[in-house]
């Protein structure tokens, strides 16, 4: 019995991987910059991914190692990200009010830069 359990419990950190670290892997495929898969590498994948969708080194993802670190970046993020990308500025304050439900809508409806005429 404890051995389905575990694998609930397996399958659980899986779907919460996949939906935490979805969106940066889908804005880096979008916007073309190789490599996507580094979204998914634990602690600093997401942050590599995300610097690199707005034309940033993913060296400043190692900011998040300092306390308060990990907040500046996401503050700066959510205000570069739509910048950068062309997109409204409300996109910024629902990047911070409503963080994971407004990262899936940005990234689900972000235009594709490698097919610039299909739209998601």
């Amino acid at each position: 019995m404890s051995w389905w359990v575990t694998l609930g419990e397996i399958f659980a950190l899986l779907v919460a991987w996949v939906l935490l670290f979805g969106p940066a892997y889908i804005l880096c495929d979008r916007r073309g910059t190789g490599e996507a898969w580094i979204a998914f590498i634990p602690f600093v994948g997401m942050w590599i991914a995300l610097l690199r969708s707005v034309g940033t080194t993913g060296w400043w993802s190692l900011v998040t190692l300092i306390p308060f670190g990990g907040l500046a970046l996401f503050l700066w993020l959510a205000f570069n990200i739509p910048h950068r990308h062309g997109r409204s500025g409300w996109w910024t304050a629902a990047f911070i009010f409503l963080p994971i439900v407004s990262y899936w809508a940005y990234a689900l409806t972000l235009f594709d830069t490698r097919h610039p005429q299909l739209v998601v």
